[in-house]
């Protein structure tokens, strides 16, 4: 009998956009689903459609509770989860028809406990990448998979969705209560807790980008946040995988890097003293170039000649990465 696949959506106030993620899951290739959909105290009607789901297909289990975030959510459907083989996906993107059995056939095939696949990128306002084909998925040790799921290269996103995971691996880790990196956290977790890990560059799960969409995490809250998240991720990693902890400053640094500059850009008054703080700490901060793309190395550099020239330098940086999409629609 094919193995049973639990798919867990949190949801909360996507009411619009559900029935094309839901149904994206119920019209699956692969038919032997758990789809758990996790209400988390929505209150835009989103709760008694979810119930709607459950009455038409029997593979459908609702779940109501008191809101308390999306990583509250996702642990409630880790809890109840009864499949072999688990998958996440958020209420606002869907699955390829035939997702689940594809990242399934390949974790059967290569014996990894984990299969993972890129997202493709829905409303983006940038030049998205050419597919790969069905074919194009590498098997990496444990290690590697470790190291690159930390710097984010070959495919190893720190995103917890579009990914099909053995449910054994996934024992004792939950995901941890943040509004930030909480992602990362998890499926790093994952990595050191899995052998191999099976990584295909043809996309299955469609990310929706909404330009309009939420508020910026202010800096102060994002850093603390990150902080958190990055202490109790290096408790792990120095009791399970020392050698890791170079990669985790890596990623550190991208992050916060990326957090200063968006606050950079976005604000129009003078530098707080939080920010500079923040900016001497980056630039104390001794991590490999080699990790770093172009724009981040010349950031990197900027901050040297402080905010004024980085605020600068990022500016230009927007810029040309706006002149690239326009040349490409």
């Amino acid at each position: 009998m094919d193995p049973l696949v639990s798919i867990i959506i949190p949801v909360y106030n996507f009411k619009d956009e559900l029935p094309r993620c839901v149904e994206s899951v119920l019209n699956q290739t692969y038919h032997n689903l758990e789809v758990i959909l996790v209400d988390d105290g929505s209150t835009d009607g989103s709760g008694a459609l979810c119930d709607q789901y459950a009455v038409l297909d029997k593979r459908v289990h609702v779940i109501h509770k008191e809101n308390g975030g999306v990583s509250s959510a996702r642990n409630c459907g880790l809890e109840f989860a009864h499949g072999e083989y688990i998958s996440l996906l958020d209420s606002d993107d869907y699955f390829d028809l035939d997702m689940i059995g594809y990242l399934l056939g390949l974790l059967l095939k290569t014996g990894a406990d984990y299969s993972k696949c890129p997202a493709r990128l829905v409303n983006w306002p940038l030049a998205v990448p050419q597919e790969a084909s069905e074919d194009d998925y590498q098997v990496y040790s444990k290690e590697d998979a470790v190291k690159n799921t930390l710097i984010g290269r070959f495919g190893f996103t720190g995103s917890a969705c579009h990914n099909v995971y053995k449910k054994c691996i996934l024992k004792d880790i939950l995901f941890y209560p943040a509004r930030s990196n909480e992602d990362l956290d998890f499926i790093t977790r994952v990595a050191i807790n899995a052998g191999d890990v099976v990584v295909t560059q043809c996309s299955k799960y469609n990310y929706v980008f909404h330009p309009d969409g939420g508020h910026a995490t202010p800096l102060s809250q994002y850093m603390n946040e990150l902080d958190q998240v990055y202490s109790r991720l290096g408790g792990v990693i120095k009791e399970k995988m020392p050698e890791m902890m170079s990669f985790l400053d890596v990623r550190y640094f991208r992050n916060a890097l990326d957090a200063l500059h968006n606050h950079v850009q976005s604000s129009k008054s003078s530098f707080d003293d939080n920010t500079v703080l923040i900016a001497k700490k980056l630039k104390k901060m001794k991590v490999s170039g080699e990790y770093l793309n172009k724009s981040e190395k010349m950031l990197r550099i900027s901050l040297h000649f402080g905010l004024s020239v980085f605020r600068k330098i990022g500016k230009l940086l927007d810029r040309y990465k706006e002149r690239r999409k326009n040349s490409h629609e």
